[in-house]
């Protein structure tokens, strides 16, 4: 009798068991597997070189561009005031229209990483292409143009192809022409992109737009140097040739930056 009322209980715990599907067999291989697909899933939601994240889903959701090629098509000739060409590839339509010059720091710019220097993105003023280091496609309005001076002049000494460089981020003038004969003629144990000394690292925490038409702006950018806690200013100047790109002195060389102490006169800018 107590062997049976044993198989009974144990019976009964079978028949429990079986009727809760969280202990079935099926369910627990199927839980394991989608905690699999969980973790698969944040893993590729990374930060490219370029500085902006490689998921598209992620760069709809935080609002980074996409990368190139997967941001809507724009029409032909339907960029207008926003939609430059370069690169022979048209630019997806940006909805930054404000053409005032800003006071106050731009909405809805995010931070993102690049050779350790957090970079300004804006889904409606742009860069909305990326290749190779190099970054393009802004509105043609005052916070396009500041983000522009700083994405580029950040960028162009450092990005892989010294030729991509000079055909999407730099004005037509003597300035190109010299940075790309310097490009051509670093050694083999450097990048090509990287010519000319870049200064140590600095983040921005500051700008002033000097002056701004559709077709020229003038923006000095304040970067903290945090170990030696100074500020220096350095005024760089876009032009709107199909996009905004860097104007570069007519030898090639970067705008000289100056100390300043505070950040009493312009617009703090910071991550």
């Amino acid at each position: 009798m107590a062997f049976l009322r044993r198989n009974k209980s144990a019976d009964n715990d079978r028949s429990q068991n079986d009727g809760n599907p969280f202990t079935q067999r099926g369910f627990i291989v199927a839980a394991a597997g989608f905690g699999i697909m969980c973790v698969a899933a944040i893993s590729v939601i990374v930060f490219e070189p370029d500085g902006l994240p490689s998921s598209p889903q992620a760069r709809a959701s935080s609002g980074t561009p996409y990368p190139p090629g997967s941001s809507p098509a724009v029409a032909p000739g339907a960029g207008g005031a926003n939609g430059s060409t370069d690169s022979g590839q048209q630019c997806p339509a940006l909805s930054d229209d404000n053409q005032s010059i800003p006071t106050v720091q731009p909405a809805g710019v995010i931070w993102v990483p690049y050779h350790g220097v957090g970079l300004p993105v804006s889904r409606t003023a742009g860069p909305a292409r990326a290749d190779s280091g190099t970054v393009r496609c802004y509105a043609r309005t005052p916070a396009g143009a500041l983000i522009a001076a700083a994405q580029i002049s950040e960028r162009y000494e450092t990005a892989e192809s010294p030729i991509l460089v000079a055909g999407t981020m730099l004005a037509q003038g003597p300035g190109r022409e010299r940075f790309l004969a310097r490009s051509r003629s670093a050694t083999p144990t450097r990048a090509a992109g990287q010519s000319q000394a870049v200064p140590d690292k600095a983040q921005f925490v500051g700008f002033r737009v000097e002056n701004y038409s559709p077709q020229a702006a003038t923006v000095t950018l304040v970067r903290m140097r945090e170990q030696a806690g100074t500020f220096d200013a350095t005024t760089w100047t876009v032009v709107w040739d199909e996009g905004w790109r860097l104007q570069l002195a007519p030898d090639g060389t970067r705008p000289p930056a100056r100390s300043v102490t505070s950040l009493a006169g312009f617009v703090a800018w910071t991550p």
